[in-house]
């Protein structure tokens, strides 16, 4: 069971006639998941907060069975309605307002890879028309990755810049190959941060200056992404929590997918020479295990933002 699915039937923990098999799942999940264990026990609060002063098992003496609703059907509609809330406020409050690290961001958009490597890509593309657009691009998928890596369009980094880039460990250097916290932000998809077995834990941190642009979206490349055989056989992100000066604010939920996946994370940041520097970091929670090595795999972390342009 992962979030999303226990986030789905977690009202039905309130119903007494829920099915055991899911009730144990459930309980599985709560032991290995904090975030899902405390949306429980927050939602547990909410419905005993809503739940009416009389006593709904007095009142049953009074009436038929079928006129009243029943004690856990009440827990199950006061804890849907708390977590409508729950949502509500999350849609709402600003960054530093949330319950730490409980917010759950899914993708705002996906990009495949394109269907070319990036050594056909600067040898066929060389030729731009008038308006900066490839001439012609028959076959070579979406270019979006490769247009956010490797084109001339503006971005935040006209004006934004990491101060440094860290790891709590990484995959020692085989032969050539290197898989140090730099190459998760080095704007070359065929280089890799990997960690030294599975990652849980293990987190890349980046460092900004007080006066850098402020960030809004994070991007990902989740796994080894040069090719379709070396991605499946490392391990991927399937959670990372991320944290703004050491302080949790968000987990971000990753596809399993070799794409460029894009996350909206509110305004982060201060752009302000007066304020010092601050730092964003992002731990692993959970992967998706790789058919050959278990070492987890970013190819790059980078960002978008405001206060550029």
């Amino acid at each position: 069971m992962d979030c999303k699915e226990f986030r789905d039937i977690v009202a039905d923990l309130f119903d007494k006639n829920i099915d055991p098999s899911i009730k144990a799942k459930c309980g599985t999940h709560m032991s290995e998941c904090r975030e899902c264990r405390k949306y429980y026990e927050d939602m547990q609060a909410a419905a005993e907060v809503l739940r009416p002063k009389y006593s709904p098992v007095a009142r049953c003496k009074e009436k038929k069975p079928s006129s009243f609703t029943s004690h856990s059907s009440l827990f199950k509609v006061a804890a849907s309605l708390a977590g409508i809330l729950m949502l509500s406020g999350i849609a709402l409050a600003a960054y530093h307002a949330k319950p730490s690290g409980q917010t759950v961001i899914e993708p705002q958009s996906i990009h495949a890879m394109p269907n070319i490597t990036k050594a056909e890509w600067d040898r066929d593309l060389k030729l731009f028309d008038e308006t900066g657009t490839p001439t012609d691009t028959t076959g070579y998928g979406d270019l979006t990755v490769y247009k956010d890596l490797y084109g001339w369009a503006c971005s935040w980094y006209c004006g934004g810049s990491v101060k440094s880039v860290t790891a709590s460990s990484h995959l020692p250097r085989i032969g050539r190959f290197s898989y140090e916290a730099e190459n998760a932000h080095d704007f070359n998809h065929e280089t890799v941060w990997a960690t030294k077995g599975k990652g849980i834990g293990e987190s890349l941190t980046y460092t900004f200056e007080g006066s850098c642009p402020r960030i809004t979206k994070v991007k990902i490349l989740n796994g080894h992404v040069k090719n379709e055989r070396i991605w499946q056989a490392n391990s991927r992100v399937k959670r990372m929590r991320m944290y703004f000066d050491s302080k949790p604010i968000a987990t971000l939920s990753l596809q399993d997918s070799r794409t460029l996946q894009t996350f909206d994370v509110d305004t982060l940041g201060y752009h302000d020479r007066t304020k010092p520097d601050w730092t964003l970091s992002f731990e692993i929670l959970d992967v998706y295990p790789g058919t050959r090595y278990d070492d987890t795999v970013i190819a790059e972390l980078y960002f978008d933002g405001i206060d550029v342009h």
